[in-house]
């Protein structure tokens, strides 16, 4: 039997922009001397797989009140690897930042035709003062996604969470809204475990600019595993060129909450 957790449990949200304090790039040189920009209006936040060359993101960066900088560096790294490449330089805040996959490319060093629908590219701001360059947290983690096609965003599922997480796996059936095809309905996630799923569908919404996914707090059994009124809900991403869902559920009842676990949903 699943046990409940009776305390609250924070996680850190998955965003398309972070920002916290500064970290120096010269292990010698001052914490807390640089500057954190602000970056917002971040569209389009994905390249295309289809035309990665040509296709870009897009976005502003900005100093917040009171704040100088000197300038700034525009930094690339790929799947969360420690290289770094510079491919642009800031002369003034605020600025509007266009980065095409071409030239993500070249920066890099690799072919566009190497570049694959579920890469993804973090994009970093570095700002410089009084000759002093700092690395902040602020970033823009762009993928290589394909144009959303509601039929690679249903059908059978499989949905998995490792023994590690909520311990379960089994089949899914994901439907997308007749009118708001960008709203899907996830239907057997209580069924999978025995649970008589009387309630539901967990109801989760696609961003098309982001393909960040939020899912609304569903109740999906009233009697789940003993206890009263199992809800899902939670946030994740899209894989749009596979159809894949890597979401983040937190699970409750009446009684209390299971925590928050990671599931993956992988088209059959």
């Amino acid at each position: 039997m699943k046990k409940i957790r009776f305390f609250g449990l924070i996680l850190t949200l998955i965003m398309v922009v972070v920002s916290c304090e500064e970290e120096s790039i010269d292990p010698a040189g001052e914490r807390g001397a640089g500057v954190v920009p602000v970056l917002s209006n971040v569209d389009p936040a994905f390249f295309l797989a289809a035309d990665i060359e040509n296709s870009f993101v897009s976005f502003d960066v900005s100093l917040a009140a009171g704040d100088v900088a000197d300038g700034g560096i525009v930094e690339i790294s790929m799947n969360g690897q420690a290289e770094r490449a510079q491919v642009q330089t800031i002369a003034t805040f605020p600025a509007t930042i266009t980065l095409t996959g071409a030239e993500v490319a070249n920066a890099l060093g690799i072919q566009p035709s190497t570049i694959e629908g579920g890469d993804v590219f973090n994009i970093e701001i570095l700002t410089t003062k009084d000759g002093a360059t700092t690395r902040s947290n602020v970033a823009v983690n762009a993928p290589v996604a394909c144009e959303y096609n509601p039929l690679l965003a249903s059908g059978s599922y499989t949905a998995y969470s490792a023994p590690s997480a909520w311990n379960a796996t089994g089949l899914v059936t994901l439907t997308v809204d007749d009118v708001d095809n960008t709203t899907v309905y996830v239907s057997g996630l209580a069924a999978m475990e025995g649970n008589n799923e009387d309630q539901g569908p967990l109801v989760m919404h696609i961003d098309l600019n982001t393909f960040t996914v939020t899912a609304d707090k569903t109740v999906i059994a009233s009697d789940y595993f003993g206890y009263t009124n199992g809800a899902f809900e939670g946030y994740g991403t899209y894989e749009s060129c596979a159809g894949t869902f890597t979401m983040y559920f937190t699970i409750t009842v009446e009684e209390g909450s299971f925590g928050t676990h990671l599931f993956t949903l992988t088209k059959n």
